[in-house]
């Protein structure tokens, strides 16, 4: 009994803690737009401030998008998540949501969008809302708006978004929606306030108002709190390097890395590869946590030749200082005759190098020629070490070269030599984001039986006990038994 019982304590106060060891952080959105489906081509001109749904007919869709930054803090998790939104007039259908994983520009089309669009009409939305409004009217400029919904209040729209966003890790810088009226039905318009809109002024009704641009601008309210069971973070290679086929030069000191397939498949000869090695967290190696998210950073810093990579596992570790082909040539054709664990497509401007001229205002910060390549699916299968090969995928006499963990800063003074830009190191150096999570979560009290016909006993965050809890956060007792719900 007194087991249970310190159990019992020790339970309530951890979750009384870890309920108040939360943050609500507030996000702006950026980008916001909508496509017409019968208009590969079609831009929509956001000097209107709201964005459209419409069905003028079957074949004609107007669909919103809503882009929001994002942050996931380190060593926290999404406890909740909000879409905020201002209807600037609801004349239609109600509206479904669905999270998007595409990050799109203001001025997208439906030629771009739609290949990520299409799939999630079949799919199960995220929310369906009715929006807040008048019928029939638009608060930015009709009459008849009742004394009621003279203010900003009346017409938002507070949907919840909390499975969509959880999925996003330490590694997202946004978070999109989709917003469309019920597909093939004859509807009219609703209209939502952008993150462009200014005040609005309505004059011509019988109750002149305004509604501040900071209260109709679309947000992403997201509550946080500490996530003791998740671990994040991001690991520098302790080892990379390139070999070059039937050569005895070191490179491990290179602040880049050669990659080169020219000649034969069959033949090495004159084909260059990178190796890269990273130490997992010792969580994941000893099987007590897994993978839920890697993703892996490599920067091009000059791109020539054709842009398709493979990446290989390699079968051991190298000595990043001596390794030359002699050392590594068993491995390379072992980790070569594997099927690849990942592809990709590397970025970078044209055949350019980062110090060249000629270099466009897109292509001078580092972002633009950064890669990131997706290997949760094979860490979670492979929870060792990290140990990888770089090649090309296709034949090519041109060479790639990516940057490694010596490369410095790299000063590019011939595109402009009256103003010149800086590529820092540390938006050049490799690098994995890794998210892991631990196995088997319990609750962490051993020896407890739960007794489903205790009666049930609730308690507010500081600990006391509450007999007629009202809306809000508590601890729910039964038995030995203790949880945290939300009342509402």
């Amino acid at each position: 009994m007194k087991k249970s019982l310190l159990a019992f304590a020790t339970a309530l106060l951890s979750l009384c803690a870890s309920a108040q060891e939360s943050a609500s952080t507030t996000f702006d959105g950026v980008a916001t737009t909508w496509v017409r489906t019968n208009n590969a081509t079609w831009s929509f001109n956001h000097a209107n401030g709201y964005v459209e749904t419409n069905n003028p007919d079957e074949t004609n869709q107007f669909i919103a998008l809503y882009g929001f930054e994002y942050q996931l803090p380190e060593g926290m998790k999404v406890r909740t998540a909000t879409l905020r939104i201002v209807t600037e007039r609801y004349k239609g259908a109600p509206m479904i949501v669905h999270g998007y994983g595409n990050d799109f520009a203001d001025k997208t089309t439906w030629g771009t969008e739609s290949e990520y669009i299409t799939p999630l009409f079949d799919q199960a939305p995220l929310a369906t809302f009715t929006p807040a409004c008048q019928w029939n009217k638009s608060v930015s400029g009709d009459v008849g708006i009742t004394e009621d919904k003279c203010n900003a209040e009346a017409w938002t729209n507070y949907i919840d978004v909390t499975p969509y966003v959880k999925t996003k890790t330490v590694n997202d810088r946004r978070v999109n929606f989709v917003l469309y009226q019920e597909r093939g039905k004859k509807t009219n318009q609703n209209c939502f306030f952008t993150h462009e809109t200014n005040d609005v002024v309505n004059s011509k009704n019988e109750i002149s108002f305004t509604l501040k641009a900071e209260d109709i601008r679309p947000q992403l309210v997201v509550t946080f709190e500490v996530d003791s069971e998740t671990g994040n973070d991001v690991l520098e290679p302790v080892a990379d390097t390139f070999v070059r086929a039937g050569n005895t030069v070191k490179h491990g000191s290179d602040g880049n890395m050669e990659i080169k397939k020219q000649g034969s498949e069959t033949e090495l000869t004159n084909q260059f590869y990178g190796l890269m090695s990273f130490r997992l967290p010792s969580e994941i190696v000893d099987g007590t946590h897994e993978v839920t998210s890697a993703r892996l950073r490599l920067v091009c810093v000059q791109n020539k030749g054709d842009r398709a990579m493979s990446i290989y596992r390699y079968p051991s570790t190298f000595d990043e200082a001596n390794a030359i082909w002699n050392t590594e040539e068993n491995n390379v054709k072992e980790a070569l005759a594997s099927e690849p664990i990942a592809e990709f497509s590397i970025n970078g401007q044209g055949t350019k190098s980062l110090g060249d001229g000629g270099i466009s205002e897109t292509y001078r910060k580092a972002e633009a020629w950064t890669n990131y390549i997706d290997l949760t699916d094979y860490l979670k299968a492979n929870p060792a070490d990290l140990n990888i090969l770089i090649s090309k995928k296709n034949l090519h006499n041109e060479s790639m070269r990516i940057a490694t963990r010596e490369t410095g800063d790299i000063e590019n003074t011939k595109t402009d030599a009256a103003n010149p830009f800086t590529f820092k190191a540390e938006d050049l150096k490799p690098c994995l984001y890794i998210t892991y999570t631990r196995k088997n979560i319990g609750t962490g009290v051993d020896d407890i039986v739960v007794d489903d016909d205790a009666p049930v006993e609730y308690y507010n965050l500081q600990g006391m006990r509450v007999e007629n809890p009202t809306s809000g956060l508590y601890i729910r007792r039964q038995g030995n038994k203790a949880t945290k719900i939300l009342i509402r």
